[in-house]
């Protein structure tokens, strides 16, 4: 009988090697489990690191040409401006030139006029007003 419990006691503690065995299997396929699913999650991160990569370079270079682009346009809008204010320029100086000689040719023209005393300037200048009078009158009277 003592024998037998000793025996059982052997049973009892293989069964709880065997148990403890079984458990140890668990938690290794477990870990292995949880390294393989840490291994997904690294490569999942390192596609997207890339892909992200990848468009920050493509964004990169459609912004490099887009400024390209932008700045052979201002260096064309400058360009046409120049052109625009040489030609400006140069109108504006011959319009200048055309006035000054219209000026000469009227100063010319006026300076070979008989000349007024001041009197008859006053004269003059007070028939005008009173033309204006008269048109004013008539105006007023025809309304």
């Amino acid at each position: 009988s003592g024998r037998q419990g000793r025996r059982r006691s052997i049973i009892e503690i293989l069964e709880e090697i065997a148990a403890a065995i079984k458990i140890q299997g668990m938690c290794r396929s477990f870990v292995a489990r949880q390294e393989l699913q840490g291994l997904r999650l690294k490569r999942q991160y390192e596609e997207h690191v890339k892909k992200q990569e990848e468009e920050r370079r493509s964004h990169e270079a459609e912004l490099a040409l887009l400024e390209s682009q932008i700045a052979e346009e201002m260096k064309q809008m400058e360009d046409e401006l120049q052109q625009l204010d040489v030609s400006t320029e140069a109108e504006t100086k011959s319009r200048l030139a055309e006035m000054d000689k219209t000026i000469q040719a009227k100063i010319e023209q006026d300076s070979n006029l008989p000349s007024m005393s001041a009197d008859k300037e006053l004269e003059h200048m007070g028939e005008v007003d009173r033309i204006e009078d008269e048109i004013k009158k008539l105006k007023r009277t025809r309304d």
